[in-house]
C-alpha cells in the first residue's frame, strides 16, 4: 500500500501525463479545415478552413475559395470551404506545356485545365470555351453555329443573336426583342401574342392591332386608323365604313364617292371610277372622271329640266316633242325625275313600248314649228353645226335609227315627190347613262325619196327622230338634246 506521500505523487504523475495527452484544439484548428486537413507534407482540403499559415508542398487544394486566414502551398492556395469561391488549377495547368490529357498548353482535353480560347487546338467541342471545335481549332461563337453560347437565350438565337436571328414561337427566351413574334411570355417562351385570347403586347384589343396582329373588328378598341380593319378609328373605337370618313373604302371608286356612294356622291373630274354614274360629269375614261364637253346655252334644244314637251327658245328653235307609231302597239311617252340624278340632270324623258308591226314607231322633234301642227313645220338652218349630241339610256341595249329629214326627204321642204325616206344612222344606247353624238357626215340616205339628194342640207333641217322597228321591245330615257359646233 502506497504512503500518503507517494500517492500524491502519482496523482500529480497522472494529472500531468493527462494534460501532456490531451489535444490542442486550437493547435488542430490551425491544422485540420472543418471539412478536410492541410499538412505540411502536402495534406487536402475539400472546401474547410485553411490552416494558419502551414505550407503545403504540392497538396490539392480546397474545392472552395481563398481564406482570409489559410496560407499559400506550393500548389495552390487553401481555401475556406463554401459555395461561390475560386477553384485553383493544378500546376500541370499552367506550367506553360502541353499534357498528355490536354488539347492545347494548359486547356481543354480531359484535363481539370481552363478550356481553350479561340484558335486554340482541340479534339471535340468540350474542349473550347465557345463550345464549337471546327477544322481542329476552337472556333469563335456565332449565331449559326448550333451552340447555345455567347447571350443567346436558344441555340442561335435570342440575346445578341435576336437582331439577325430572332428566336421562333415556343423558344426560350428573356424579352421581347429575343423572338420573332416580339413577345416573350410571362413563362419565358416566346409566344404568338395574336392568338392567345388575351390582350398583350401592344394589342389594342385582345389578339388584334399593333404593329404585329392583324386589325381589329369595328367597335374594338384603337389608337389610330392602321389599328382597324376598315381604317377607321374614332374615339379608341374602330369604326364602320361610311361615305364620309375621309378614306376610300367599302367598293368606293374614289375617296367618299363612287360605288356604294355614287347615290349621295359621285366622284369629280380626276378621280377615280369604274362607270359612268361613279362621275359627276357622267364621263368615266381609263378608270378615272373627265369633264363632259361644255354646250353653250345657244346650242341646247332641250335639258328637259321643265318637265314638258316644249324645246328650248335658243337660237331661234321652236317646237316640241312628240311620239308616233303605226297603231299596232302600245307606248308610254312622258318627262320623268331621274333618281338618281346623272350629275345636274333631274328629269328626262322615257319612252316605253312594244307591239308594232307594220311599220314600227318613235319620238322625235321639230326644230322649226311654232304652231306645233304638221302645217306649221319649217326648215331650220344648222349651218353653224356639225351634229348633234344626247344622252340616253335603256333597260336593256337598243338599237334605234336616228333620223334627220331635211327639205329634200320630208314633204314640209317643198322638193320631194316620193318623201320620208331620211337621212340617218343606226345608234345603239346601252344600260348606262352615256352622251352619244351624230355629225352630219355620219348620216346616210334611206333609198326612195325622188329626187334623190345629193348630200344632207343642214341649211334646211326639218325634224330630229328616234325610229324603233317593227317587233322592237324598248324601254329608254333620253335628255340634254343639243348641237354641236
Amino acid at each position: 500500500m502506497r504512503s500518503p506521500r507517494e500517492l500524491v505523487f502519482w496523482i500529480s504523475a497522472s494529472v500531468a501525463l493527462f494534460l501532456a495527452c490531451e489535444p490542442n484544439l486550437e493547435a488542430l484548428s490551425s491544422e485540420f479545415g472543418l471539412g478536410g486537413i492541410n499538412s505540411s507534407a502536402g495534406g487536402a482540403s475539400s472546401g474547410g478552413k485553411g490552416g494558419n499559415g502551414n505550407a503545403g508542398h504540392g497538396g490539392l487544394p480546397g474545392t472552395g475559395g481563398i481564406s482570409a486566414e489559410g496560407g499559400e502551398s506550393f500548389g495552390g492556395v487553401t481555401g475556406e470551404g463554401g459555395s461561390g469561391g475560386v477553384p485553383v488549377l493544378p500546376d500541370s495547368c499552367a506550367d506553360g506545356a502541353k499534357a498528355e490529357d490536354e488539347s492545347d498548353i494548359d486547356c481543354g482535353g480531359s484535363s481539370a485545365c481552363v478550356r481553350c480560347d479561340t484558335n486554340g487546338i482541340c479534339t471535340q467541342a468540350s474542349d473550347c470555351v465557345s463550345g464549337v471545335c471546327t477544322a481542329g481549332h476552337c472556333a469563335a461563337p456565332s449565331c449559326t453555329d448550333k451552340v447555345l453560347n455567347q447571350s443567346e437565350t436558344a441555340m442561335d438565337c435570342g440575346g445578341e443573336c435576336a437582331v439577325v436571328s430572332p428566336c421562333e414561337a415556343g423558344v426560350h427566351c428573356k424579352v421581347n426583342s429575343d423572338c420573332a413574334s416580339s413577345f416573350c411570355s410571362g413563362s419565358k417562351v416566346c409566344t404568338d401574342h395574336c392568338v392567345s385570347k388575351r390582350r398583350e403586347s401592344d394589342e389594342t384589343d385582345t389578339d388584334c392591332g399593333g404593329s404585329s396582329c392583324s386589325p381589329c373588328a369595328d367597335g374594338k378598341a384603337c389608337i389610330e386608323n392602321s389599328d382597324c380593319t376598315n381604317g377607321m378609328c374614332k374615339e379608341g373605337l374602330c369604326v364602320g365604313p361610311n361615305c364620309s370618313d375621309g378614306l376610300k373604302n367599302q367598293d368606293e371608286t374614289d375617296k367618299d364617292c363612287g360605288g356604294v356612294c355614287r347615290a349621295t356622291k359621285t366622284c369629280n373630274v380626276g378621280d377615280g371610277c369604274l362607270v359612268a354614274a361613279d362621275c359627276s360629269s357622267y364621263v368615266c375614261t381609263s378608270a378615272h372622271c373627265v369633264a363632259d364637253i361644255v354646250i353653250p346655252t345657244n346650242d341646247v334644244i332641250d335639258d328637259m329640266e321643265d318637265g314638258n314637251f316644249s324645246i328650248s327658245a335658243n337660237g331661234g328653235r321652236s317646237g316640241y316633242w312628240y311620239a308616233y307609231g303605226d297603231g299596232t302597239g302600245t307606248a308610254v311617252f312622258e318627262p320623268v325625275a331621274l333618281s338618281p340624278k346623272r350629275g345636274a340632270s333631274t328629269t328626262s324623258l322615257h319612252y316605253s313600248g312594244s307591239g308594232y308591226r307594220t311599220w314600227g314607231s318613235g319620238i322625235g322633234f321639230d326644230f322649226n314649228n311654232p304652231g306645233g301642227a304638221e302645217s306649221t313645220k319649217n326648215p331650220y338652218d344648222a349651218s353653224a353645226y356639225t351634229g348633234v349630241t344626247f344622252w340616253a339610256k335603256a333597260t336593256a341595249s337598243t338599237s334605234v335609227m336616228f333620223q334627220l329629214p331635211d327639205r329634200n326627204t320630208q314633204v314640209r321642204g317643198g322638193i320631194c315627190t316620193s318623201c320620208d325616206h331620211h337621212w340617218q344612222t343606226l345608234v345603239t344606247i346601252g344600260t348606262e347613262w352615256t352622251r352619244y353624238t351624230v355629225r352630219f357626215a355620219d348620216l346616210q340616205l334611206e333609198g326612195g325619196t325622188v329626187p334623190t339628194p345629193t348630200a344632207f342640207d343642214k341649211t334646211g333641217i326639218i325634224m330630229m327622230q328616234m325610229h324603233f322597228s317593227t317587233g322592237k321591245v324598248f324601254d329608254v330615257w333620253v335628255d340634254d338634246f343639243a348641237l354641236v359646233k
